[in-house]
C-alpha cells in the first residue's frame, strides 16, 4: 500500500493549525511533519501543547531557531520524509471532507505528480477566488491533453499545495525550495513539472486555500518586488531551455504584472527600473497595456 507524508510550515498560527489537525482521521498519513519558522515564544509553547494533544496522529515537530521563511521550513521537512508520496499544506488552509478518497485516487496513478483542482474559502467561510487559475489549468489539461495544455499545467500551477508528488521524483533530482521570503515555491513547483516524466490531473478538490489579504504573499515593498522579478526571470529562462519556441509562445509569459507592482510599491522610477530589467532578459512588456491600466507611459 502506498504511503504519504504531509509537510506543514508554521508561523504564529496555532489556532487554525489546531482546527486543521482536528479534521484529520487517524491512520491515513504515515508522517505529518510540522516545521515551525521561529514563532514567538508564546505561540511556540501553544504549538508544542497542541502537538501533544494530537498523540493519535504521527506528528513530528521541528523548530527553526531563526525565521527563514516557508521555503526553508519545507526543505527541513523534506529531509525526514520516508514515504512514497508527499503533499504540502499551509497551516491556514484546510482539506475537503473527501480528502482521503481524492488523495488515494491520485496515488493510484502511475505518474510522478498529480495536479488536483483546489477550491478556496474566505475567512467568513464563503467561496473564494484564489483557486480559479489552478482549476482552469486542470480543466484545460483534462479537456485537451495536448502538449500546450500539459505545459501550461506543468509550469503555471505555481503553488506547491493541491498536488500529490512522488517522493522519488524530489529525491532523484534533489528538488528544494528557494530559501527566500517571497516566491520561494515558484521554482520548486516549476521543477516538479519539468522533471516529471508523466503527469495526471483530477478535477475534484481535496484542498481549500484560504483567500485573505494578509501574509507574505501580499508584500509589495521594493525588496520583495525585486525578489519576485528575479524569480520570474529564472522561471522564464528555465521554461525557454525546456520547451520549443512554439510552446513558449503559447505560455504567454509577460512581465506587465511586475511593472505594475513596481509602480505601486516604488513609483514611476522603480517601475521603469523593473521594465529595463525585464527588457534585458527579453521578457515582453506591453507599454500600451500598462498605459491603459496605469495611465503612465512606462
Amino acid at each position: 500500500m502506498n504511503s504519504i507524508a504531509m509537510i506543514i510550515p508554521h508561523y504564529n498560527d496555532v489556532t487554525r493549525l489546531k482546527q486543521f489537525l482536528a479534521s484529520l482521521d487517524e491512520g491515513f498519513f504515515k508522517q505529518i511533519i510540522i516545521v515551525d519558522d521561529a514563532s514567538e515564544s508564546s505561540e511556540l509553547k501553544r504549538l508544542q501543547e497542541c502537538v501533544k494533544g494530537f498523540h493519535n496522529l504521527p506528528i513530528t515537530l521541528h523548530v527553526q531557531p531563526v525565521q527563514r521563511g516557508a521555503g526553508a521550513a519545507r526543505n527541513q521537512g523534506l529531509e525526514t520524509v520516508n514515504t512514497d508520496f508527499v503533499i504540502f499544506v499551509d497551516s491556514d488552509d484546510r482539506f475537503t471532507s473527501n480528502y482521503q478518497e481524492v488523495i488515494t485516487h491520485a496515488m493510484n496513478f502511475d505518474v510522478d505528480v498529480v495536479y488536483v483542482s483546489p477550491t478556496s474559502h474566505t475567512p467568513s467561510q464563503e467561496l473564494g477566488s484564489r483557486h480559479r487559475l489552478y482549476q482552469k489549468l486542470v480543466r484545460g489539461f483534462l479537456q485537451s491533453q495536448n502538449s500546450v495544455s500539459e505545459a501550461k499545467l506543468s509550469t503555471h500551477f505555481f503553488i506547491p499545495t493541491s498536488k500529490v508528488i512522488k517522493t522519488s521524483l524530489i529525491q532523484r533530482h534533489q528538488l528544494r525550495f528557494d530559501e527566500i521570503m517571497v516566491s520561494n515555491d515558484v521554482m520548486f513547483s516549476l521543477s516538479v513539472g519539468l522533471y516529471a516524466q508523466k503527469i495526471e490531473a483530477i478535477d475534484t478538490p481535496f484542498y481549500s486555500i484560504l483567500a485573505h489579504d494578509s501574509g507574505l504573499t501580499k508584500l509589495k515593498d521594493r525588496e520583495s518586488v525585486l525578489t519576485r522579478v528575479n524569480v520570474f526571470i529564472r522561471f522564464v529562462s528555465a521554461i525557454r531551455e525546456h520547451y520549443d519556441s512554439e510552446i513558449v509562445k503559447n505560455l504567454k509569459m509577460r512581465g506587465d504584472h511586475f511593472v505594475r507592482l513596481g509602480l505601486k510599491s516604488g513609483g514611476l522610477v522603480f517601475a521603469k527600473e523593473i521594465k529595463s530589467l525585464l527588457d534585458l532578459n527579453h521578457i515582453e512588456v506591453s507599454r500600451l497595456r500598462l498605459l491603459i491600466k496605469t495611465k503612465h507611459w512606462i
